[in-house]
C-alpha cells in the first residue's frame, strides 16, 4: 500500500481529541557564518572564499577559527 501524505482516518480522531497533524518540518539550516559585527546578522561566504554581510557589504567581517 503506498503511503498517504497527510492525515488519515486515526489523526481526524486524534485531531477531534485536541492533537494535531505534526506534518513535515523543514530541518533548521544552520548559518554559515559568523554574524556581522554591525547588524548581528550570519555572514554567508562569497566567492573569494571570505564572509560578507547582505547588508553591510563594507564591514569588516573577521574569519572563524
Amino acid at each position: 500500500m503506498a503511503r498517504r501524505d497527510g492525515p488519515g482516518i486515526w489523526w481526524q480522531f486524534l485531531e477531534f481529541m485536541g492533537m494535531t497533524w505534526p506534518g513535515h518540518k523543514a530541518k533548521a539550516v544552520r548559518p554559515s557564518g559568523p554574524p556581522c559585527p554591525a547588524c548581528g546578522n550570519p555572514s554567508q561566504q562569497g566567492d573569494d572564499q571570505r564572509f560578507h554581510c547582505a547588508h553591510h557589504p563594507h564591514a569588516s567581517i573577521p574569519d572563524p577559527e
